[in-house]
């Protein structure tokens, strides 16, 4: 029997900004719900092992080796032209 693979895209992103910008939680409710709908409880059990470890991999990128090392900081301000480097006035 073919285990289904489920992509989850930027939840890790999500996550990490949410706990940047001080939420004590995060609801994760599609993830988990394609998960039960595929496999049951052992099909949600699998996609939080999944979000665990894109976190973790999330964090380790960041430099951050444990959750409250998600800082504000790591936050760009929206239309930042200065990020990546770049320096020319637009």
């Amino acid at each position: 029997m073919m285990t289904p693979a489920i992509a989850v895209s930027d939840v890790t992103l999500w996550v990490m900004q949410a706990i940047a910008l001080g939420a004590d939680a995060v609801m994760l409710g599609r993830p988990v719900l394609y998960g039960l709908a595929l496999q049951g409880e052992e099909g949600v059990r699998k996609v939080l092992q999944m979000l665990r470890r894109e976190l973790m991999l999330g964090m380790q990128l960041a430099g951050c080796h444990k959750l409250a090392a998600i800082t504000q900081s790591l936050i760009l301000p929206f239309g930042d032209s200065n990020h990546y480097g770049n320096t020319s006035k637009m």
